[in-house]
């Protein structure tokens, strides 16, 4: 879910429409874009839940170059 937070509470995660497009399309981990400082994650320990909620099969490929 997508909630607007108010007041003092902390978001699980922060990023820009890009980097959430290559975490949800299976091009990147949650952890390797944290590492790369293009997904905020206050909590070190919910990266590797993250890398779980958000991995897919196998990565993406377009043999056409499209």
């Amino acid at each position: 879910n997508v909630e607007r937070l108010t007041g003092s509470t902390a978001p699980d995660l922060a990023t820009r429409p890009d980097a959430l497009a290559t975490l949800l399309a299976g091009q990147a981990r949650a952890s390797e874009l944290a590492r790369m400082g293009r997904l905020m994650i206050p909590d070190a320990d919910r990266a590797a839940a993250l890398d779980g909620l958000f991995s897919t099969r196998r990565r993406p490929h377009c043999p056409n170059m499209f």
